[in-house]
């Protein structure tokens, strides 16, 4: 049953130009932002997302943040409801952390720290 109102979501989403990718409970949603109208038409879904999830009773915007794919951030901030969304440089998705440039630096450190089987060096660069 869950799965149909996921599927739902994601085609009305997908509607207003949005990209969505979810897996089970967890949703990213992505859009190559232009201009202002590609701010705009993200906060739109943004506040359509943010009225299915209550009808539902299916929000958690403690756990929502924005991932800006680029060098530097843009000066906008997008909100849930009347909660300004929390800007990050990286973040864990299905374990796996991907950060605003797109470099594994950052995932590969962490599996590293983590496992006691690999074994991380950093190499040596001689000139």
């Amino acid at each position: 049953m869950f799965l149909i109102f996921i599927d739902e979501l994601v085609d009305l989403l997908a509607n207003l130009g949005i990209t969505v990718k979810a897996f089970a409970d967890d949703f990213k949603l992505y859009i190559r932002i232009i201009n202002e109208v590609d701010v705009t038409v993200l906060q739109e879904a943004l506040n359509f997302l943010f009225t299915w999830s209550e009808k539902w009773q299916l929000s958690s915007i403690d756990k929502c943040r924005v991932l800006y794919l680029r060098l530097a951030e843009p000066a906008v901030s997008f909100s849930l409801g009347t909660v300004n969304l929390h800007s990050v440089s990286s973040c864990r998705d299905l374990s796996v952390t991907v950060t605003s440039d797109l470099s594994p630096s950052v995932h590969t450190r962490h599996c590293c720290q983590s496992s006691p089987t690999i074994k991380c060096h950093t190499p040596l660069l001689s000139v």
